[in-house]
């Protein structure tokens, strides 16, 4: 963890890369960490609560904590995005697309 003015703090949770080349669906999870996305192949049809995103390659998506987000329509095209969770109590203030 990373602490600023002593108060204010970053903490890298996890990443990762995402890569389907059959049938798939985001899950519908409720996760407690800020998750940002960029995608790198085919369309992510993913919502945060009731707003809906249709991501493509160079799409970056902040998800945040405590709100549920899932995927909107099943794709059966090559999808790949990379995924990094992290915790701050900074303002995150960048939400979607290019």
């Amino acid at each position: 963890m990373i602490y600023f003015d002593g108060n204010s703090y970053f903490s890298f949770e996890s990443v990762g890369e995402f890569r389907s080349e059959g049938t798939w669906i985001h899950p519908v999870r409720n996760i407690d960490s800020y998750e940002i996305m960029l995608v790198l192949d085919g369309h992510v049809f993913v919502r945060e609560e009731t707003r809906n995103y249709t991501l493509q390659p160079g799409d970056l998506l902040v998800l945040s904590p405590g709100k549920e987000h899932g995927g909107t329509k099943t794709t059966a095209e090559k999808v790949a995005f990379y995924w990094f969770h992290f915790r701050t109590n900074l303002p995150v203030k960048a939400k979607c697309c290019t």
